[in-house]
């Protein structure tokens, strides 16, 4: 019966089908004709569980009562007695007891005139216990402690002649490249030549940059000696520190120094971006990569305002992160390539300097370019393997360069103002080189 019945639907859908008119309606409603029984199924399962849960819910036997189960109504409270005139007066009955074999008495009682309010007992204040700071021994040796080593950090820094913050700053500095055992720690020769050379141009000279950036052996205690503001760190192979670069990274960032890596081959899991990670691990072991916000004055307010975070080689944009140590960068570390277009030398009108210039003395010129990346010569180059070096992605590079450079300077000295300038350097490596207690 059931193939049948199917079988006339299906010779009445192909009727349907040729005529027109109502039979359209026809056609689309024996089209969709398993669509309606599943919906019709839905709804009665629906209707059914809806007169079940209804069915739990009212009171049973015709009555309301547990309505209130159902409705949320507002708390009614009765209305304020009227108040009466201060001079009317207040009659209370008073029933005199049977055995005074006296009739029933009213007494009249007058008002007061006044309605006196009684004051609202006061309240203790609630104090947490952790704002209750109790000196004690320990405490003093804490503080005792943290005030010696900012007393250090102040030693250490002691010759970087830091005058002023941000756009006022006044400095006399060196830039020092890391050399590290493994890895291509020199890939990018002309970059860090070019951003002093931009620092001290856009400065008119107050940041007096030594133009030639300096190599650093970090396995050596010519951290110590030399005691760079900060080191520049770059490569893009797999690399692993000695122990004895471990050792004196940790010692040198305890002291205020820091570390600013740029990876040169841009982009996260590179070669270079494992590898900076796992050595950093040693050399901080307790601490962790955090993201630098971009509120942070390295992007709004340093030598330059409201830079954001500008694209590096190819476009890249990665958050720039950061290590900290008692509060301040220690590590800071860019992974998109802003070396490479440091390579690019810039103009007196912030353009590219498209030829060639001397890059020797007069006497011994070489005649090269310098427009990067690795000063390469044909433009074709420049234009597909490296596909955005133009006039102002080169500058907002040396923007956030010059940023970073004046907060790696200045991060510190607004701790020194409240240290006294008495206190000894006991730092047996300040010992070692004689370091005084020179202060800002």
């Amino acid at each position: 019966m059931a193939i049948e019945f199917e079988k006339n639907l299906e010779i009445l859908e192909v009727n349907a089908s040729r005529r027109r008119g109502p039979w359209i309606l026809l056609l689309a409603l024996l089209r969709s004709r398993y669509f309606l029984i599943s919906l019709a199924i839905y709804l009665l399962i629906l209707i059914a569980f809806g007169g079940y849960v209804v069915s739990t819910y009212l009171p049973t036997r015709g009555t309301f009562e547990g309505v209130e189960q159902l409705l949320v109504l507002p708390p009614s409270t009765p209305p304020p007695p009227p108040r009466r005139p201060p001079d009317e007066a207040e009659t209370k009955e008073v029933k005199v007891s049977p055995m005074a074999q006296a009739p029933v008495q009213r007494i009249t009682v007058a008002a007061p005139s006044t309605f006196v309010r009684t004051a609202t007992p006061p309240v203790a204040p609630i104090i947490n216990v952790g704002d209750i700071k109790v000196e004690t021994d320990m405490s003093r040796r804490i503080g005792a402690a943290r005030q010696q080593r900012m007393a250090n950090v102040r030693d250490f820094q002691g010759g970087w002649g830091v005058v002023g913050n941000r756009r006022t700053v006044r400095a006399k500095f060196t830039i020092f490249q890391a050399k590290y055992r493994d890895g291509d720690w020199n890939c990018n020769p002309t970059s860090l030549e070019n951003m002093m050379l931009q620092i001290r141009a856009w400065s008119n000279d107050r940041m007096d940059a030594n133009l030639y950036p300096e190599v650093l052996d970090v396995g050596t205690d010519q951290l110590f000696t030399l005691r760079p503001p900060f080191v520049y760190l770059t490569g893009h192979k797999n690399f692993t520190l000695l122990d004895s670069e471990v050792k004196n990274l940790r010692d040198y960032l305890v002291l205020g120094g820091a570390v600013w890596a740029d990876s040169a081959l841009a982009g996260r899991r590179s070669r270079f971006d494992v590898a900076f990670r796992r050595e950093m691990k040693r050399v901080t072991p307790d601490r962790e990569f955090e993201i630098l916000p971009m509120d942070h004055e390295v992007f709004s307010d340093t030598f330059f305002r409201n830079i954001g975070l500008p694209s590096g080689m190819n476009f890249y944009q990665e958050p720039v992160e950061q290590i900290t140590v008692n509060g301040e960068m220690a590590i800071l570390y860019t992974l998109n390539g802003y070396g490479h277009l440091w390579e690019t030398r810039l103009k007196r009108d912030n353009k590219i300097e498209w030829g060639r210039i001397n890059v020797g003395t007069p006497e011994n010129p070489v005649w090269r370019y310098v427009r990067g990346p690795h000063l390469s010569s044909p433009r074709e180059i420049t234009s597909v393997i490296y596909r955005n070096i133009n006039d102002q992605t080169v500058e907002n590079a040396y923007r956030f360069g010059i940023n970073v450079v004046v907060h790696l300077l200045t991060r510190y000295q607004k701790h020194f103002m409240l240290l006294p300038r008495d206190l000894p350097a006991t730092d047996p490596r300040l010992k070692q080189t004689g370091a005084g207690g020179a202060s800002q």
